[in-house]
């Protein structure tokens, strides 16, 4: 992969890949400690009942927690086998 103008990635015919075939999607990111003190913020600012959409759930860590503070949460990522990883 290469850069057409040095910002934007293309593949060899020059055409820029569509964001899935330009990630890793057969990785999902593991809750680390990054995740615990995310979590540990989102959780202290919902409300029970309140909605929120987990944008890049990875392996939903952060929308569990946030469930277990009673917020409504769905969870989504472009990567097939977080959204796997999330439903649990």
């Amino acid at each position: 992969m290469s850069e057409d103008d040095g910002s934007r990635p293309t593949d060899d015919t020059g055409e820029r890949p569509a964001l899935a075939d330009r990630r890793d999607t057969d990785r999902v990111y593991q809750p680390a400690e990054d995740s615990k003190l995310l979590a540990d913020a989102v959780t202290e600012a919902v409300a029970s009942g309140d909605r929120l959409l987990d944008v890049g759930t990875g392996s939903g860590y952060v929308a569990a927690r946030t469930r277990e503070a009673g917020a409504s949460v769905v969870g989504s990522d472009l990567n097939p086998h977080a959204c796997r990883q999330a439903r649990g």
